[in-house]
């Protein structure tokens, strides 16, 4: 699901309403206007993560990964770190992390994804902390 990264505005909408992908970089247009660019670096399927780096003049450092990690048969952990300079950035990153896992599980949930589903379960803190969706289930 997180390998398919040309599906970004299809696992996290309304948060996200477009993406396109031009070799390994992927541009993502979020509801707010906001237009970001990603350069993947890596997709790992065995341990189901999907790490990035953000693109641009609004960070000195960016870098983000997003895993599925298994919990048992039935259920799973979605987890999202994004690392960041400036600091003071989290008031712009910490709303669209929070609201992009809630659209996730929400988006899961639903079968957008066809893989997991979500109970919409958000945890978030420190920029340099992880947001996570608990309590997921194998579809």
């Amino acid at each position: 699901m997180l390998r398919q990264a040309d599906r970004a505005d299809r696992l996290f909408a309304p948060v996200l309403a477009g993406c396109t992908m031009q070799d390994d970089i992927r541009t993502v247009t979020f509801a707010n206007g906001l237009v970001a660019s990603e350069q993947i670096v890596t997709i790992d399927d065995a341990d189901r993560r999907f790490a990035y780096h953000v693109m641009g003049e609004m960070f000195e450092h960016h870098s983000a990964s997003m895993q599925i990690v298994p919990v048992d048969d039935r259920s799973c952990r979605f987890i999202w770190i994004s690392d960041f300079l400036p600091g003071d950035r989290v008031e712009t990153v910490q709303p669209l992390v929070i609201a992009g896992a809630s659209a996730l599980a929400r988006n899961m949930e639903a079968g957008a994804a066809n893989l997991v589903q979500c109970v919409p379960t958000v945890h978030a803190s420190r920029p340099e902390s992880p947001a996570e969706s608990d309590r997921c289930h194998r579809a």
